[in-house]
């Protein structure tokens, strides 16, 4: 008489390493999403979380070059506090090559200085804008190289730059948008 036969259990090693794998991989997707949500709750409530949409996804972005304070009637300005500019320029910069990394800039916590304690003895210069937009929706931004400012011109809200975003910002719109 022969021995029936053994019933054996099979441990398949390459599906618990795939498994392992999928947990881990699955885990990092995670800590990475909360990591970039939590890094940029204060611009989106600077921006409005459409306004954030905006800086990062409108298919429309166009420079505009600013003129000094003019307070007249012109065709096309810009009202920035009690102030207003006149559009000289313009650009469409939808294409332009660092864009995509100057958007990311501007949604990121760290490139503002939101405890700025300045005592206001900078002086602005504002010497241009660059417009967000999508269909009917717009968002216009205003820099202050002088004072490392950005405003915004539909809310009229403002925030500091840190150093290295206003320069960054300065020379790129420096290189894509002569002044004329």
């Amino acid at each position: 008489m022969t021995a029936p036969p053994v019933s054996r259990t099979t441990f398949n090693v390459g599906k618990v390493a795939v498994a392992g794998i999928v947990t881990v991989a699955l885990a990092l997707a995670g800590f990475s999403w909360l990591w970039n949500w939590q890094r940029t709750q204060r611009t989106r409530e600077l921006y409005g979380g459409e306004g954030a949409d905006l800086v990062r996804r409108a298919e429309q972005v166009e420079g505009l070059v600013l003129s000094g304070f003019y307070d007249g009637e012109p065709v096309d300005q810009i009202a920035v506090g009690p102030h207003a500019f006149e559009v000289v320029g313009r650009k469409d910069l939808s294409k332009t090559k660092g864009l995509v990394h100057a958007r990311t800039a501007l949604l990121d916590d760290h490139s503002y200085d939101w405890d700025d304690l300045t005592t206001g003895d900078c002086q602005p210069r504002m010497e241009y804008a660059v417009r967000f937009s999508r269909g009917g929706e717009q968002m216009t931004l205003v820099f202050d190289f002088g004072c490392r400012g950005v405003w915004i011109v539909e809310s009229q809200q403002h925030a500091t730059l840190a150093p290295k975003i206003a320069a960054g910002w300065q020379s790129f719109l420096t290189r894509h948008m002569p002044a004329e």
